[in-house]
């Protein structure tokens, strides 16, 4: 079954139309000479891709401007068939993409199965096919395990073909349409090979610039990644990558191609590609492409908004390392991106080998295999017969029918029964709220992760003050840059503390909370920001320039959103402020509840040493433990203490503590209360379930007669208990 354009319709639509023909062709995408074939007849049967783009752009609906043609047939067309003939047996169409239709085959020299994809004439219509075939031939170099080779190659009637290995379990698209999402090992173990087969392919001047599920074949978990043949070959002269001006190196699937490559430009790299697989590496662990839109413009134009969602919140069994390697690869400027797919792939690895969370990811991936279940069974199974779409109810359609009139039925049986379903309702909602409360006032100190990279590294250092016993004292600056040149400990130390500042400008004044801090805070942290840069080394000090980083509810609150506050002056106490970055939503200990952050512009060394007001937070240096960390920093207490006896020796001692028990002072007595208290939730939980079976059992003897009536007129037993439990 193929589709033909209505020549007669769209001469039709163009002649209403005060356009010229080279701007048709510039707002579709297409040469002047594919375009002027098309209008001329020459491609009777366009390919899917230049249909969509035909119905955006002259908003018509796929019957005022397509047909379906009956007669045709969904092999080749006989000279292409007489063609291939000679070695490779046609037996079916298997699967049809933007740029030509795939078909299973047999080799006959061989006796082996194979995968031919024949190129329609119309998409090589730009570039001719011998150019085509020389790409080819510039791309049959590329031998490695995770890249499909070509068998064969060749031409009839206008239309290029390539052949190749033929894989049985289907694409990685086939995949997801069956899982709806993967694991994050799955996703890691395919993405490693696409990436070798990328960065070999980098290697040899080769770009893929179409890498989409579709183009991902998977034997188990080993991935090959086709169509290398229509790859644009790069040329290495004089420039690092120059590819050839006859090739479209804009063509590709808009949900995954990288900003530069949609915005038409000619010198593309490595990194685009680097920008597909990120996107393919986020499609595996949501369960749909980062950008999604109503038209292919929309979904081009997302990229360059600068509004890509966070993996780990669409996604939140994804960890934050991961989330942070997939963001950093699709960055929107090449320069700021992942440098190669190998690089992306080492990212990656590192990531999964932090602390992660299993139950919630089986939890997350049984969500997705049922959504994606139960859209498969609830889909209409269309079929078009000429210029109408016949739909057929699927079996999926058929179940929801069924559990919606189970549903109506239960709803009339509980009008009828107020105060069984009152009773039932109200046991239930007490010991669901009880759990849910108690679990809402654990869950940001014991469960949630912290959104530091490591967190489990971080810990909080105080001074202990022998007079008070108070083990929460503060450090000076002296103290601070002596302690982070002595300690081996700690790859690195930052020093903070808060205070209230004013902010001025055209949206009025306002008093808010304010973090001081060194420059090495949000780098010992581990914090990204959501947009722009955090404080540079050497911004702190009384030398350094006059910058702020926004908090992301300042700056929705106050500026709305507006991605161009970054690089913008803000007024802090009457002196201007550059803006160079934003934090992101989330963020707690030791930055909970703070509109902004400015470095500490005081001179270190020459501050006053007994001036203790500020706190220390440190990351842990591979291999050492907060015990060995805790007696090195003793240590080093003692010796400044002998220096300095009127500043540190006042103080009898030093505490480490982990970043999350410092999250509360009482963690030990809490943490005991809260298990305590969910274990009791948790009880009653249980009692009233109990409950509210003990009253549906005893309900359930007065339906004996209906469920033998049911039976008698061919009920099944799965479909009574569906019934029942509904």
């Amino acid at each position: 079954m193929r589709v033909r354009l209505k020549r007669d319709r769209l001469r039709d639509l163009l002649a209403r139309s005060n356009r010229t023909q080279n701007h048709w062709a510039m707002a579709l995408g297409l040469s002047r000479g594919h375009w002027s074939d098309l209008v001329n007849g020459k491609h009777p049967y366009p390919s899917a891709r230049t249909r969509e783009r035909m119905l955006e752009a002259l908003g018509v609906p796929f019957d005022a401007l397509f047909e379906i043609d009956d007669g045709a047939s969904d092999l080749p067309d006989h000279e292409v068939q007489h063609a291939i003939g000679r070695r490779y047996l046609i037996d079916r169409k298997v699967g049809q993409g933007g740029m030509g239709t795939v078909y299973l085959a047999r080799d006959l020299s061989l006796g082996r199965p194979v995968a031919v994809k024949v190129i329609s004439a119309e998409a090589v219509s730009g570039i001719g096919v011998q150019q085509f075939l020389k790409e080819i031939a510039h791309t049959t170099r590329i031998q490695h395990p995770h890249i499909l080779p070509l068998l064969d190659a060749g031409a009839a009637a206008g239309s290029p073909y390539y052949v190749m290995p033929y894989v049985r379990e289907g694409s990685l698209r086939d995949l997801l349409e069956r899982r709806g999402r993967l694991s994050v090992d799955d996703t890691v173990a395919i993405t490693s090979g696409i990436a070798a087969a990328l960065q070999h392919a980098h290697g040899e001047d080769v770009l893929h610039c179409d890498v989409k599920p579709a183009n991902v074949l998977l034997a188990g978990r080993h991935a090959y990644l086709v169509d290398f043949g229509i790859a644009r070959a790069i040329h290495r002269e004089s420039f690092g990558w120059v590819p050839g001006p006859e090739i479209d190196t804009s063509a590709g699937t808009p949900a995954y191609v990288s900003p530069e490559q949609a915005g038409g430009e000619h010198l593309l790299d490595g990194r685009s590609d680097v920008y597909s697989l990120a996107c393919l590496v986020f499609e595996m662990l949501c369960g749909r492409p980062p950008f999604e839109g109503a038209t292919t413009l929309a979904r081009v134009a997302r990229r360059f908004g600068g509004d890509l969602p966070r993996l780990d919140r669409v996604a939140p069994h994804v960890p934050r390392p991961v989330a942070d390697a997939v963001a950093r690869a699709m960055a929107v400027r090449r320069e700021e991106r992942t440098a190669s797919a190998e690089a992306l792939r080492r990212k990656l690895d590192r990531a999964v080998a932090g602390p992660r969370s299993p139950a919630r990811e089986r939890l997350s991936l049984a969500a997705a295999r049922v959504a994606a279940a139960g859209r498969r069974m609830a889909g209409t199974i269309i079929r078009r017969r000429g210029a109408r779409l016949v739909h057929r109810r699927g079996r999926g359609q058929e179940m929801l029918s069924s559990v919606r009139q189970d549903l109506t039925y239960a709803w009339r049986t509980l009008r009828r029964a107020p105060a069984y379903a009152a009773v039932v309702t109200l046991t239930l909602a007490f010991g669901i709220a009880a759990n849910a409360t108690v679990f809402s006032l654990l869950n940001p100190y014991f469960v949630r992760s912290l959104p530091f990279a490591e967190p489990d590294r971080l810990v909080q250092i105080h001074q202990v003050d022998p007079v008070s016993g108070w083990d929460r004292a503060r450090f000076s600056l002296p103290q601070f840059v002596d302690w982070k040149g002595r300690t081996r400990a700690f790859d690195d130390l930052a020093a903070y503390q808060y205070g209230r500042l004013n902010v001025t400008g055209p949206e009025g004044p306002e008093r808010v909370m304010a973090g001081i801090v060194s420059a090495t805070t949000f780098s010992v942290l581990g914090t990204p920001p959501e947009a722009g840069r955090v404080f540079a080394v050497g911004e702190d000090g009384p030398g350094g320039a006059n910058v702020v980083v926004v908090g992301y509810d300042l700056w929705r609150r106050r500026y709305g959103g507006d991605p161009s506050l970054v690089g913008r002056t803000v007024m802090i106490d009457g002196v201007a402020h550059t803006v160079v970055g934003i934090m992101p939503r989330r963020s707690v200990f030791p930055f909970g509840g703070l509109d902004l952050w400015m470095p500490i512009r005081r001179d270190y060394a020459a501050d006053a040493r007994g001036s203790t007001g500020f706190h220390l937070v440190g990351r842990l240096a591979d291999g050492w433990t907060v015990e060995r960390a805790r007696g090195e920093l003793a240590g080093i207490q003692r010796e400044l203490a002998a220096q300095y006896p009127d500043a540190d020796g006042r103080f009898a001692g030093v505490t480490v503590v982990p970043l999350r028990e410092a999250l509360n002072f009482a963690w030990e007595i809490l943490r005991t209360t809260f298990v305590i208290l969910l274990a009791a939730v948790g009880f009653v939980l249980l009692l009233t379930c109990v409950n509210v079976a003990s009253l549906t059992l005893a309900r359930a003897t007065s339906r004996s007669g209906e469920v033998a009536v049911r039976t008698a007129l061919g009920a099944t037993r799965g479909r009574l208990v569906r019934q029942l439990l509904t």
